[in-house]
């Protein structure tokens, strides 16, 4: 769509995507490198956040905590306000656990095989909900179900 920002609001917004695909293809290191400068700068909140992907013994946690590092190191540069990340994929873990290492807070948007599908990780997605700021989804139908597994999160729907 080509068309002009027409809500006030939205020209203020500063955001952008991060692609983060191509370092675990072609430089498969950095994220380790990211890592250690984080773990010297943060010390035990780099610690506790890597206990949290830890606990989960999943590899997509472990890629997303990989990934997160870059996030967050960003983060800290740029002084993000949000991050936020679509889907409750791997995405989003990586933004709950940038969000952990930066004090950074950090919201999704849940759409619908992310969260139905027989896949899903219930205890991870509970998680990601308990620690977001807000989950946004696109129907009520979806909200009382994300609500349903995490009753304390703060779940709004879209519609």
């Amino acid at each position: 769509m080509d068309e002009p920002v027409s809500h006030g609001a939205l020209q203020s917004l500063r955001a952008e995507v991060i692609d983060l695909a191509p370092l675990l293809r072609e430089r498969f290191w950095e994220p380790f490198v990211v890592h250690r400068r984080l773990a010297g700068r943060l010390g035990r909140v780099h610690e506790a956040a890597l206990q949290a992907a830890l606990e989960l013994q999943s590899r997509d946690e472990m890629r997303a905590w990989l990934l997160a590092g870059v996030v967050a190191e960003r983060a800290l540069a740029d002084r993000f306000d949000l991050i936020h990340a679509h889907f409750a994929t791997g995405s989003t873990s990586i933004a709950r656990y940038a969000a952990r290492l930066t004090g950074t807070p950090f919201t999704f948007t849940a759409h619908a095989k992310d969260i139905y599908w027989n896949e899903v990780d219930r205890r991870r997605l509970r998680l990601l909900e308990e620690e977001a700021e807000v989950v946004v989804t696109i129907s009520e139908a979806n909200r009382a179900f994300l609500q349903s597994i995490a009753p304390a999160a703060r779940v709004a729907c879209s519609l």
